[in-house]
């Protein structure tokens, strides 16, 4: 086939997908909008405004007794701000 062309797909070719492919049995994975939906404010938690989270404070929101131990760690069964960011939900 001399003198034949061939010819590539452009990007306008290509379907645009409106979220990233996820494999089966995979889960996407969390973005920064997500991660904030998820995450309550340090103030909002502490209701007696004494500059911490007590176990009683964050037992109110929703924090399990075992992620609070995880994240209280200098063991003085309350958070400060620095140990609150360490907090999963």
């Amino acid at each position: 086939m001399a003198g034949a062309q061939t010819v590539s797909p452009t990007n306008k070719d290509v379907p645009k997908l409106s979220t990233p492919f996820v494999a089966p049995g995979q889960t996407a994975a969390p973005t920064n909008k997500d991660v904030l939906k998820l995450s309550i404010p340090f103030a909002s938690a502490d209701q007696n405004n004494d500059g911490f989270v007590s176990r009683d404070e964050a037992k109110k929101v929703g924090v399990s007794i075992f992620n609070f131990d995880a994240a209280d760690k200098n063991k003085d069964n309350k958070l400060n701000l620095s140990e609150w960011t360490l907090l999963r939900f």
